[in-house]
């Protein structure tokens, strides 16, 4: 509403902050909107490259129009490489989801763009068709990898779950057992020196107990490390595999590999983005990290 000045006054840099905000939690549109204004330079520097970036991220998530402005980017060949087969793939999971700028596009590639003779184009017609199913198949398979990644970060979920309701239930114990020593001093030892005695083994026996859970808690946990640098992430991305990867690390895998790290099963989409779950996670145990003694934060 503020970047097109519905029911107020137009805002485009408060609405590219906004924008902002929602896009780096994974919101599609967002991500979408805020990538046309990169491509068009409203407010903001024309930057084809963040653009492209910004459309991926959408585009992998199934937004339409994200698809079809990507796949409009990569037959350009703006904002990186020129890649005609990715535009093609995309502009049909786009159709197939009506976009009319995407059938538009994809109808153009398959009848003028390559510049065949108008008579060869009509002869080969039944390939549109066979487009249409192929681009169906891909949209069944993009569905599939959005479903893997929400499963990932149902995982994660259920990992930082378990570990806190294990601290929890180990802080009941110490305060179960603080209850009953009350209790028994309020109640009357049988002599003053017994009671101190008794008092001086619990505290020993809770010292050394704290003293193994702080040096378990310093290891994190298997969901918050890279499975290619085995070191705690610093900026968690999901792939299409369901798994969490350091981005810089599978970044740079993907520029030499076109499988899976951990699977090794092709990765059909190779977009990227961010793993807001894990990484507040990872940043909520390191928080408590702090209350403890220094210990290492990475895999041997």
């Amino acid at each position: 509403m503020l970047f097109e000045g519905s029911g107020g006054p137009k805002d485009e840099v408060e609405a590219r902050r906004l924008f902002d905000l929602a896009a780096a939690q994974g919101d599609a549109t967002a991500q979408c909107c805020l990538a046309d204004m990169y491509n068009r330079g409203h407010s903001v520097p024309k930057d084809k490259a963040e653009a492209r970036r910004l459309f991926g991220l959408a585009a992998a998530q199934g937004h339409a129009d994200a698809q079809s402005c990507l796949a409009h980017l990569l037959y350009k060949g703006r904002g990186g490489p020129k890649d005609e087969v990715e535009a093609r793939r995309l502009y049909g999971l786009a159709a197939a989801q009506g976009d009319a700028d995407a059938q538009s596009y994809l109808a153009r590639m398959h009848n003028v763009a390559q510049g065949r003779p108008k008579l060869e184009a009509e002869a080969q017609r039944p390939d549109v068709t066979k487009a249409r199913q192929g681009a169906s198949e891909n949209a069944t398979a993009q569905v599939e990898d959005a479903a893997a990644l929400a499963a990932a970060a149902a995982r994660a979920d259920a990992a930082m779950a378990a570990l806190l309701a294990e601290e929890e239930s180990e802080a009941e114990k110490t305060r179960s057992k603080k209850g009953k020593a009350k209790a028994k001093k309020k109640a009357g030892a049988p002599t003053e020196a017994s009671a101190n005695t008794s008092a001086e083994q619990e505290a020993k026996a809770s010292a050394a107990k704290a003293a193994k859970e702080a040096a378990a808690a310093e290891e994190p946990p298997d969901d918050f490390i890279c499975p290619i640098t085995h070191n705690l992430m610093i900026d968690p991305v999901s792939a299409a595999d369901g798994h969490t990867y350091e981005r810089r690390a599978i970044e740079e895998w993907l520029v030499g590999h076109s499988t899976s790290p951990m699977t090794g099963a092709e990765l059909k989409v190779k977009m990227l983005f961010p793993n807001h779950t894990v990484r507040r996670q990872i940043r909520t145990w390191q928080e408590a990290q702090r209350c403890r003694p220094a210990g290492p934060a990475a895999r041997p």
